[in-house]
Parts: C-alpha cells; sequence; structure tokens
C-alpha cells in the first residue's frame, strides 16, 4: 500500500474560472471528449466551458439521458429512478451504451441504452461480522467505477471502510457479496470514515481516498477477500 500526499504540482494549479449555479454538494463531474461541455452532477447540469454559460438544469433522484442536437437544443428522457441522490456514473470500457449508477438508497442499477432500460443488481449492506453473512444496514454509495481491463469488475466506494470489488458475472444470484475488499488493515476497526473517491489505473492499481483520512493507493493483490471481518478478528 502506498499512502499518496499533497505535491508541488497540486499546489501550484490555479483557478481557471468559476461555474455559478449549483445550491447543493456536486457529487461529480465529466467533460465530454472534446473538452468543451462539462455535466456536473448533484441538482444535474451541463455547462458551456468556454463561456462557463448553463446549457442544461436539472432534476432530481433520477437518471436521465440528455440528447443534444445539432442546433443546440437538448432533450432528455428518464431512464430510471433512486430513492435519494444519485451520487456516480461508471460508463463500461468498450460498451458506451452500457453504464452503472450508485446513490444514496445503496443500490447499484445497470442500463443499456439500446433499450433505454434499468435493472436494480443488489443493494449495497454491511457486512456482519460473520462470515457469509450481511446485514440490513444500507450504506449509501459514494463511488462505482469500472475495472478497464476487465469490464466485468467493477469497484464501489461507501460510507464504510471497505472498498469492494464485484463481479457482474455473479449477479444478481450472488446478492451483495462482493468477490473482493481493500482497506488499509489499520483502518479495519474504524467505523466512522467512508471512501468518497476511487480511481482505477490502466496497470490494475486501486485508488482509494478516504473521508478525513489519506489517499491509498493498493495493488491488485493486496485485498483481504470477500469477507474482510474475518481479517479485523485476526488483527484484533
Amino acid at each position: 500500500m502506498i499512502v499518496v500526499e499533497g505535491s508541488g504540482l497540486v499546489r501550484r494549479i490555479g483557478l481557471a474560472g468559476k461555474l455559478i449555479g449549483h445550491e447543493d454538494w456536486v457529487n461529480t463531474i465529466e467533460f465530454n471528449r472534446c473538452g468543451d461541455r462539462l455535466v456536473s452532477g448533484s441538482d444535474d447540469m451541463l455547462w458551456n466551458v468556454a463561456s462557463k454559460a448553463l446549457v442544461l438544469s436539472g432534476h432530481a433522484r433520477n437518471v436521465r439521458l440528455g440528447q443534444v442536437a445539432d442546433n443546440g437544443n437538448l432533450q432528455t428522457i428518464e431512464l430510471g429512478k433512486h430513492n435519494g441522490r444519485v451520487h456516480k456514473l461508471a460508463v463500461e470500457p468498450g460498451s458506451p451504451h452500457m453504464f452503472y449508477s450508485c446513490g444514496e438508497d445503496g443500490f447499484v442499477q445497470r442500463f443499456d441504452l439500446r433499450s433505454n432500460s434499468s435493472t436494480k443488481l443488489f443493494c449495497c449492506s454491511t457486512f456482519t461480522g460473520t462470515d457469509n453473512l450481511f446485514s440490513s444496514n444500507i450504506l449509501s454509495l459514494n463511488s462505482i467505477i469500472i475495472d478497464p481491463r476487465h469490464p466485468n469488475y467493477f469497484y464501489l466506494g461507501d460510507c464504510d471502510q471497505y472498498a469492494r470489488v464485484y463481479d457482474i458475472r455473479k449477479l444478481p444470484s450472488n446478492k451483495d457479496a462482493p468477490v473482493e475488499t481493500f482497506c488499509p488493515k489499520h483502518l479495519i476497526k474504524t467505523r466512522e470514515m467512508q471512501i468518497t473517491g476511487l480511481s482505477y489505473s490502466n496497470t490494475s492499481k486501486l485508488l482509494v481516498s478516504c473521508n478525513g483520512e489519506l489517499i491509498y493507493l493498493f495493488q491488485k493483490n493486496m485485498g483481504l477477500g470477500p469477507y474482510p471481518c474475518s481479517v479485523a478478528r485476526t488483527c484484533g
């Protein structure tokens, strides 16, 4: 595990401009390939980067598809709903018509733009402390990413200390059981923390940002297994 701290490069970054419009937390941002459009998510908004103008303002507790016509007009259709705010979307590498969402209700949903359909895969819950068992306590989900080298695997960051790895081929029959988990060993027994961001490299390294903590980099072989509570008992 590598702990990543601030660098001189980050300290030299300056403010290029401000986009005024959000009245609540901004949970995610994403540029298009050309870099001239920016989507920011909470009460979702679409921005023109050059003019810093707001193109679209939006909606709550649902996932919508926006289509920008050649004349600049934009139309949206609703694809699915979460019971609470949606915190993150992840597009499947190599399949731009497939993407996942996660949010405050603990659900992971999968969307297919070819049919404008959505499927609820499972609801993420806390570990009970007993191997192979999960509690009924739902975890609010903050982040979801897909392994760019192995798109069957996706990673969740939530309101506890464990980054969870799932295999889409084993869902939903395997309920909310992950195939792997990651956590710094000194934080395994920590209760009051959460993962706020995840990133995955093309060399199979997982970057985890923890609220009120540091940023951690994990190698692929540093997982705790699907049931980390057994590791907690060993460490304690």
